[in-house]
């Protein structure tokens, strides 16, 4: 029958059973052994034996008869997994982790034989590292398998304890784990996690310990500078490690998430946000999940607040909102903001606020603003000769340019003669006129009368008053000799 029906399974045990109640075991055993060593590449043969055995719990000999049904059907899973059966049976862990292991692959990567290898790992009192555990998650969620995922994630983050953000293998799996808890709308609930793990990662591990007293003896475990050293060095790897994670958990919103969601992401990420420690906190944790969200509002409002803060708002802050801001086309709204800085700044950077601010009023083609930022420039001693100062007060203060092309005004006669040649290029031949005038004011009077006449045949004025200027310069009608 077994013969005839050598696949079944419950034909194969009942008959084991009846052979070993009538004392026939060792005859159907050995029968079946000659005919596995005849046709050593019929699988069959060592599969009827190994289940024979196993019936007549033989179990080591089951085990060798099933290794060698695996050796010809190296693809049956079903032989893998009796067999890993068997040796946890015989407790057996080691090769019963590599049968499930293969079964594993075997079966597409069906988390059920990770599951079994971890069970057999803690029979034995051993763990599977962390970073097993995050691969597979990792795998699983690139099927879309999230929910499997978050399984292996969770077993990765509880191997991997205190050293879940400082480990540099253990950070890319916290990464993986925040970022599959992400997807499944969990964020919250990762949150959490990850944030007990960055408070664990400040106790110094049993490991750095031993490891300390292997290098420098017993009394290195009181050194309280190293123990604040190690302290320091772990709590700035977990604040690492946690960045990391959030910002992943961020990307999966931007990427994901409906506009609704990203909506309640942003509420939740203020309200995490207000609980910053400081500064740093905010600039090294936050801004980068900001960034990865896409929530471009909350980080202006942020890099606004670096600004606003910041002792040196020229330092980089400024820049670096300036820049954010310009790709969002918000410069109507910068503007008056960069210009309030001007009122509590420091001596040092008043006039590059003002220079910056009156940059971007020009951009949005406020002129007038424009003006009184440069208005505010040549107050304290800056941008009085500037072209641009110049081109604005041509339009909208002509009679000042006359004033400050006079004699006056406390300033350099360079800084009066490049008024005066501004008035002569860019304005109306009377105010060039007026210009000119003025800048003769307290000068020789030849100076004046020579300049009136030769701006006026420059500008095809032929005024009486052109031609008396030429006059007086030239002396009139007065022969040499007079």
């Amino acid at each position: 029958m077994i013969n005839s029906y050598p696949g079944d399974a419950a034909l194969t045990e009942e008959a084991a059973l009846a052979a070993g109640a009538h004392n026939q075991r060792d005859k159907l055993t050995g029968f079946y052994r000659s005919t596995v060593e005849a046709s050593p590449r019929d699988a069959r043969w060592s599969i009827v034996l190994a289940r024979l055995q196993t019936a007549l719990e033989d179990y080591p000999a089951a085990i060798e008869a099933y290794g060698k049904a695996i050796r010809v059907r190296p693809e049956q899973k079903d032989l893998y997994e009796a067999k890993a059966s068997l040796e946890e049976r015989l407790h057996k862990l080691d090769d019963a982790v590599v049968d499930y292991q293969q079964l594993y692959k075997l079966s597409y990567r069906d988390p059920q034989w990770m599951e079994k290898a971890a069970e057999a790992r803690a029979r034995q009192g051993r763990t599977i590292k962390a970073d097993n555990y995050f691969r597979v998650a990792s795998r699983l969620e690139q099927w879309g398998l999230l929910d499997d995922a978050r399984k292996f994630a969770e077993l990765g983050a509880d191997a991997a304890g205190a050293d879940l953000l400082v480990d540099p293998g253990n950070q890319s799996g916290a990464v993986t784990y925040a970022r599959v808890m992400a997807r499944l709308r969990q964020s919250d609930a990762a949150f959490r996690r990850l944030a007990i793990a960055r408070q664990r990662a400040e106790n110094v591990t049993l490991t750095a310990v031993v490891e300390q007293v292997a290098k420098q003896g017993l009394a290195a475990v009181t050194d309280e500078d190293w123990r604040k050293q190690r302290i320091a060095q772990r709590t700035a790897q977990a604040k690492a490690g946690f960045a990391q994670a959030l910002r992943s958990m961020a990307a999966v919103v931007g990427e994901y998430g409906t506009p609704e969601e990203k909506a309640q992401f942003e509420s939740w990420l203020q309200a995490k946000q207000s609980t910053a420690a400081d500064g740093s906190e905010l600039r090294d944790v936050y801004l980068p999940a900001i960034q990865a969200a896409g929530l471009a509002d909350m980080e202006a409002a942020l890099l606004w607040e670096f600004v606003e803060k910041s002792g040196n708002p020229m330092r980089g802050e400024l820049n670096e909102w300036l820049e954010l801001e310009r790709e969002r086309g918000q410069l109507e709204e910068v503007a008056p903001k960069v210009e309030s800085l001007w009122a509590t700044a420091g001596p040092k950077h008043r006039s590059e606020i003002l220079e910056t601010a009156a940059t971007l009023y020009r951009a949005i083609g406020d002129t007038a603003s424009e003006l009184r930022m440069r208005d505010k420039l040549a107050a304290e001693g800056r941008d009085n000769y500037d072209p641009r100062y110049l081109q604005l007060l041509l339009a909208a203060r002509p009679r000042q340019l006359v004033q400050k092309a006079s004699n006056c005004f406390p300033v350099a006669d360079q800084s009066r003669d490049t008024v005066t040649q501004f008035l002569l290029a860019n304005a109306k031949p009377e105010l060039a006129m007026e210009g000119i005038s003025a800048r003769g004011t307290k000068l020789p009077p030849v100076w004046k009368k020579a300049y009136t006449g030769l701006t006026g045949l420059y500008l095809r004025e032929h005024t009486s008053e052109v031609r008396e200027s030429f006059d007086g310069a030239l002396g009139g009608d007065r022969t040499i000799g007079e």
